[in-house]
């Protein structure tokens, strides 16, 4: 005890005594002699001081008051040891960081071992001496870390050491932080603050596509992975070889194939930054480069749809186009309209600028970066624009395979397999192509009440659905091709005329007038069957042999019918010109020599044969009832004859309507009122609706006449459950029954120039049925015109809108003589809209049958495909879903 006390009584004077020789040293030891005195202290020391000291500043003395990277990558390193070792922390969120970073607090010390040499990092702070306003933190205080390591270890310290701590530390911060999605700013012409005008803007990407989610084969899926990850790792090989450390993709195909998405997924494979440049927002090359100098590795710069970005491909054959106009175009004030208006160009990014951006000395800074190009139209590029060595690999990205759905149902439905579904849809995308992004759509529960099940259905449908409007589009491809190739050779053909026509004319100087047999006029001559391919114009009149055509009953008749006319010459002398364009039955006109030609134009009759085969469509027999009656009624042209194959009936003296007649306003109105007194007729026969069965009976006889192939392609075993679905959704909600046409399209209505009266003609199909069935098939007439070079293509745009239907159906109810309400307006317009798809079966299931039994030339089965189609597509909308999943 007594020893403690010696010690703290000497240790006392010692302390005062220190103390009194520092403050001396402080106040007259001269500041001149102090650097050398501290030189050689320091230098005694280090002789017998075992360890070395390097010292990391946060601020760099030649910054723009910027953070050392050193010092950032130290604290990021540190990070990992000081939430363990140290007792003083403090807590942080750097820049662009997603987590909380623990770092030392000043003045605590951890320690750290690398290859079995301890070190220990010192985390310090040097105040200011003096009280100092300051504008940033370097001028207030100094923060720094002191590494501190015994002089043995001091090669593998400075040598390798501090390099594994630096790349560490950049690792941690790459791995922690928040990626962003960057989009470039628009170029501006300078002015103030030009000079600090940002130019990305950023947004924090959280695309949640990975590969796991792709729809894509696996063995190109991991393809795709190996050859990013190989690219991630290969710095070093890049570094040797010779090249910048950057790779480019072109990703190429169909729209809806999951480009975006692969992109998304390959910058969260390698937890990249994404630089999404927009082409048309940058001034010229100059500000491409900028842009390429602002961004930062481990990115990826996308320009999606290259080949709509700029007209950026077509450049060179520009230029050649353009030089080529200059040496014949000498006008200056084209020019200068040229240098003025639509040749200016809102971006001068050229072609050499893309590809040096791309691959020239520029490209090379910074490294790790992607370039990814989409496009839709791969044959538009440029080819220097995407060699190997600017786009390195190509990746396709196509159609829906059944790999890929399988993907899809599992993200989608959780359903890996379904013994019910899979196989059908195997085949059907085997047959057909959709893209991913429509198999999602159908994949996609609507409601909490689909299933699996429910979805996989949809699926079906929406494949089989792509399928027939694929055909559709390839039909009507090859129609506008040989429609093209005809107008053309039309025009080959009409100068090749006019040429002759101006040599006879250099020969003929006084002209010669040609002498021509008198050809029949045809107003209201016109067949009055379904669906006339040409119309009924002289120029579509044939003279025949009457000997060949006219069976010998109905010479008889119509030579019987001449002799009570007074002013025929010859009863006998009858002229037969055939209209052409008939499609069930055979029609001619029959014209007899008159005394008085003023009376010429009333001595024509019609004489219709009937078609063989078609009476598989209607009662040949109710059908002559039917338009007897309608003679009487006076709808229609007079009953004048019959004979055992066909009939003789009126010439009326009236237009047939044309396709474009149909969507007058006065003539579409005039139709609507006379369909409304048709529909009120008291037609013989029983009151029965004739549409359910008649769809049931020519079902029967199309699967009896069609091959496998048709049966399959046409889905007739599915058709009959269909039938029934529609009489149950709309049989029980028809508004009125009565007297319909059932096929009213242009060329069974006819008109009267003058008192501008409408008259129906061709009552083949006509019966008792639901008349909002008869207004649809009317509605979806006026999409088809059977006057042109493909008349069974149908063109579905100009089926009417909702204004011009409810103006129809608005004058339809007027028609009756009482005022209607506009709900039941409503309703007439929504129960119209339902039967079209009655309508489409009904004609659809014509087509077929049409072309085992009918031999005129029209293509049936097109017109068939027509039909059906939009009976696919809109049944659920018109329907609802629930009741079309009855059927």
């Amino acid at each position: 005890m007594m020893m403690m006390q010696d010690v703290w009584n000497q240790l006392g004077p010692a302390i005062a005594t220190i103390m009194f020789a520092w403050t001396m040293y402080q106040n007259y030891f001269p500041h001149e002699l102090r650097g050398h005195l501290r030189r050689y202290t320091d230098k005694l020391v280090s002789y017998i001081y075992p360890y070395i000291h390097i010292t990391f500043h946060e601020y760099e003395t030649d910054g723009w008051f910027e953070r050392s990277k050193a010092y950032v990558a130290i604290e990021r390193y540190l990070s990992k040891n000081s939430s363990i070792q140290a007792k003083r922390l403090k807590a942080s969120v750097v820049k662009d960081g997603q987590s909380l970073v623990l770092s030392m607090d000043d003045h605590e010390e951890v320690t750290d071992d690398y290859e079995g040499a301890k070190v220990w990092w010192i985390s310090s702070l040097k105040e200011a001496n003096r009280p100092t306003i300051a504008w940033y933190a370097k001028e207030d205080e100094n923060r720094y870390f002191k590494l501190k390591f015994h002089r043995k270890n001091r090669d593998l310290i400075t040598i390798s050491y501090l390099k594994y701590v630096l790349d560490e530390g950049k690792a941690i911060s790459v791995r922690e932080r928040q990626r962003k999605l960057y989009t470039n700013n628009k170029g501006s012409d300078g002015g103030f603050g030009g000079y600090n005008r940002r130019m990305w803007s950023q947004v924090v990407f959280e695309h949640p596509s990975t590969f796991d989610t792709l729809a894509m084969e696996p063995n190109k899926k991991q393809e795709i992975k190996d050859d990013l990850e190989t690219f991630s790792k290969s710095k070093e090989y890049y570094a040797k070889i010779g090249k910048a450390w950057k790779r480019g993709y072109l990703l190429y195909g169909p729209p809806g194939t999951g480009k975006s998405s692969m992109i998304a997924a390959m910058a969260n494979f390698l937890q990249y930054d994404v630089y999404d440049l927009e082409l048309t927002a940058v001034k010229d090359n100059t500000e491409l480069r900028k842009l390429l100098i602002d961004t930062t590795g481990k990115s990826i710069i996308v320009i999606e749809d290259i080949d709509c970005s700029l007209d950026l491909t077509g450049q060179r054959k520009l230029k050649k186009e353009k030089e080529k106009e200059e040496k014949v175009e000498k006008d200056v004030i084209k020019e200068e309209l040229k240098k003025a208006g639509e040749e200016k160009k809102q971006s001068e990014v050229t072609l050499s600028g893309l590809l040096n951006f791309i691959d020239g000395l520029w490209s090379a800074i910074g490294g790790e970066r992607l370039i990814v190009f989409t496009t839709n139209f791969v044959e538009k590029l440029d080819p220097a624009l995407i060699r190997r060595g600017r786009m390195d690999k190509h990746i396709e990205l196509s159609y829906c395979c059944f790999e890929s759905f399988k993907v899809l149902a599992n993200n989608y439905l959780d359903v890996t397999s379904h013994d019910d579904y899979f196989p059908e849809i195997h085949r059907l995308l085997g047959e057909t192509n959709i893209t991913p992004a429509d198999v999602a759509e159908s994949l996609m529960p609507k409601s909490s009440k689909e299933n699996a099940d429910t979805c996989l259905e949809r699926l079906i449908k929406a494949i089989e659905t792509a399928k027939v409007e694929a055909k559709l589009k390839a039909e009507e491809e090859k129609a506008e091709k040989e429609k093209e190739e005809n107008e053309n050779e039309k025009k080959k053909k009409e100068a090749a005329a006019a040429e002759e026509a101006k040599k006879a004319d250099d020969v003929n100087e006084n002209g010669t007038l040609m002498e021509t047999k008198e050809k029949p006029e045809s107003d209201g001559a016109k067949e009055n069957g379904k669906h006339l391919i040409e119309c009924d114009t002289m120029e579509n009149s044939k003279s025949v042999n009457k000997e060949d055509v006219i069976p010998e009953e109905a010479k008889v008749k119509l030579k019987k019918l001449a002799s009570e006319w007074d002013d025929i010459v010859d009863p006998n002398a009858l002229d037969v010109f055939r209209l052409k364009g008939a499609m069930t039955n055979e029609v001619y006109q029959i014209k007899w020599p008159s005394r008085n030609p003023e009376q010429q134009r009333s001595r024509k009759v019609l004489v219709r044969i009937y078609g063989k085969g078609v009476d598989v469509f209607f009662d040949r027999q109710n059908e002559i009832k039917i338009f007897e009656f309608m003679s009487k009624q006076g709808q229609g042209p007079r009953l004048l004859g019959r004979f055992q194959s066909g009939r003789i009936e009126e010439f009326i003296r009236a237009r047939t309507l044309s396709a474009p007649d149909l969507r007058d306003p006065e003539i579409s109105s005039l139709i609507a009122a006379k369909m409304r007194e048709f529909h009120v007729l008291d037609m013989p026969g029983p009151k029965t609706v004739i549409l359910w069965d008649r769809l049931q009976n020519w079902l029967n006889v199309a699967k009896g006449l069609a091959s496998t192939e048709e049966a399959k392609d046409f889905r007739l075993d599915l058709l009959k459950d269909e039938i029934v679905l529609l009489e149950r959704n709309l049989a029980g909600n028809h508004l009125s029954m009565g007297c319909c046409h059932n096929d009213l399209q242009y060329g069974n209505i006819m008109m009267d120039e003058e008192t501008r009266s409408i008259t129906f003609i061709d009552y083949e199909y006509a019966g008792y049925n639901h008349v909002a069935f008869d207004i649809a098939n009317h509605f979806c007439e006026m999409v088809a015109d059977y006057h042109t070079e493909t008349p069974h293509i149908m063109d579905f745009r100009k089926y009417p809108g909702l204004e011009e239907r409810k103006r129809f159906l608005s004058t339809y109810l007027f028609s009756s003589g009482r005022s209607s309400s506009e709900q039941e307006l409503e309703k007439l317009v929504q129960e119209v809209e339902k039967y079209t798809l009655a309508s489409h079966l009904f004609w659809g299931l014509w087509g077929i049958i049409s072309h085992h039994v009918n031999k005129i030339d029209f293509d049936y089965l097109g017109y068939a495909r027509q039909r059906f189609q939009p009976y696919w597509s809109k049944k659920s909308e018109l329907l609802g879903s629930s009741d079309s999943k009855k059927g």
